[in-house]
């Protein structure tokens, strides 16, 4: 909100104060609350390019949703390089996650940690796939099969875009009397 104040000074000038009150406040609650929203958004298009139909070898597995071993064999199709990995026990697609901190850092990856300010203890943020890391950037052995990559370069400029209409519309809201 916007605050004006004029006054009349001795040498008979008139003196127009414009004070903002609370933009800076307002600005940091708005980008943070954008970087939610954006966070939320690559997580689920993260998740949703794991789950595309995959052209890779046909296994037969006996392990289930969430790494139960099943009764009988059932069969699983594999990603092919370049394609986002295939799901078996959804480990990986459930590590998939976003971590705000402050109003200036969004973090979008597997594995996220953080230190919790009441203890200074390490902390996982979500559940753990140790193998997020050698299936996005590949090994000497096996070929990449990226699924945070495509996402970030799908979205690149409309993040920045986001980010600008968001602090458009805060400081356009904090000018208003």
């Amino acid at each position: 909100m916007i605050e004006i104040n004029q006054q009349l000074n001795s040498l008979k000038r008139l003196i127009t104060k414009v004070k903002f009150r609370n933009a800076v406040e307002e600005l940091n609650k708005g980008i943070r609350a954008e970087f939610y929203s954006i966070g939320k958004d690559l997580v689920k298009q993260s998740r949703d390019l794991m789950k595309e139909t995959k052209t890779g070898r046909l296994y037969r597995v006996n392990v289930g949703r969430k790494g139960k071993t099943l009764n009988r064999l059932k069969d699983h199709r594999a990603s092919a390089p370049g394609e986002a990995p295939a799901i078996i026990t959804g480990a990986l697609r459930d590590s998939v996650d976003f971590l705000v901190e402050g109003n200036n850092e969004l973090h979008f990856g597997v594995n996220l940690e953080h230190i919790t300010p009441d203890t200074g203890n390490l902390q996982w943020h979500h559940q753990v796939a140790n193998y997020g890391k050698y299936l996005e950037l590949g090994t000497s052995k096996m070929a990449a099969r990226p699924f945070l990559k495509p996402v970030l370069k799908k979205q690149g400029i409309n993040i920045f875009t986001r980010i600008e209409n968001s602090v458009k519309k805060i400081s356009y809201e904090c000018m208003k009397p």
